[in-house]
């Protein structure tokens, strides 16, 4: 039984040096740098919680799916809280992507398809997931397009069932409605 944990440290620069200011811990692994971002002083971390295993002399057996999720986390003196989280976001698969950009924030997981989950992070006590869409293959790299609009990079995997050779994949994603992405442009 494992458990994979993700500390997180907050410096201070001045005088081309850093201090160690506040330290934090969170459930699961960061993909990259994009999974994380700050905004108005607090900051949101995207992580997958792996599966954990028993495993006996001839199989194992799946004890906890594997999971996803964001935390909000705010400084106190020397610690950094957790103040708000999403959780159990998309089970059993992956964090392909993740972006935040001010109130708003992006994560995509793959298992066969592309689920684009938007998350409504304006109260940092209560982060949301408020849309999905799902579409074929998986992104790797989410770019912001002013507002309303996300530029995403990735791979076309052909749905489950069906044929087909797999390739590059740009989407750009309407989120205008933000609670129903839409998929504009392929």
């Amino acid at each position: 039984n494992n458990r994979t944990t993700t500390d997180v440290y907050k410096f201070a620069y001045a005088n081309r040096g850093a201090t160690p200011v506040a330290t934090g811990t969170v459930q699961g692994r960061i993909l990259n740098q994009y999974s994380m971002g700050e905004h108005q002083g607090n900051l949101r971390v995207a992580t997958t919680i792996d599966a954990t295993f028993v495993c006996g002399f001839f199989e194992c057996q799946t004890v906890e799916e594997g999971r996803n999720a964001v935390y909000v986390l705010g400084q106190a003196a020397d610690a950094l809280n957790v103040l708000g989280s999403v959780e159990n976001i998309a089970p059993r698969e992956t964090i392909q992507s993740a972006r935040f950009v001010g109130d708003r924030g992006y994560v995509v997981t793959f298992e066969q398809i592309d689920p684009l989950f938007t998350l409504d992070l304006a109260d940092p006590t209560n982060p949301r997931v408020v849309g999905e869409l799902e579409v074929p293959g998986f992104s790797t790299f989410i770019v912001p397009m002013g507002a309303n609009h996300i530029l995403t990079v990735g791979q076309y995997v052909p749905p489950p069932g069906q044929s087909g050779n797999w390739g590059v994949q740009l989407s750009i994603f309407d989120v205008t409605d933000f609670a129903n992405p839409v998929q504009s442009a392929n």
